[in-house]
């Protein structure tokens, strides 16, 4: 059997690869390379499609006068006992609302609210 020296066979495939591995520079000068941006800073962006104006929202709520209870007519009862309430004509219900009363929350245009102070007296009108 032939003991042969690997090292100088070593330094040849050695050679050979970084040999391959080399660049060639043109005449011209070096190359020159890019980014990946580079293409992206040519290209035109995409058009933005035109918008439509949304539709109106339903929220199932009918959109109602301001004054769709007759609170606005009742200015004159203010001061007055909230016994007087019983004098005067309104649009449909009414409720007397005294301090730290519990009502309910539903909302109801039509319906006249009366705030009285504790001492029965009518303070401010409201629909609800």
């Amino acid at each position: 059997m032939v003991c042969v020296d690997m090292k100088p066979i070593l330094m040849i495939l050695m050679v050979a690869v970084v040999a391959g591995c080399t660049v060639r520079i043109p005449p011209g000068g070096a190359p020159k390379f890019g980014t990946i941006f580079d293409g992206m800073r040519s290209a035109k962006p995409d058009p933005v499609p035109e918008q439509k104006p949304l539709p109106p929202i339903d929220t199932g709520l009918v959109q109602r006068e301001s004054d769709s209870c007759g609170a606005d007519n009742m200015g004159h009862l203010v001061g007055q006992p909230e016994g007087m309430m019983r004098t005067v004509r309104t649009k449909g219900r009414y409720r007397v609302i005294t301090p730290n009363a519990i009502v309910t929350q539903e909302y109801d245009s039509f319906r006249l609210d009366v705030h009285v102070d504790a001492d029965g007296v009518i303070q401010r009108f409201s629909c609800g």
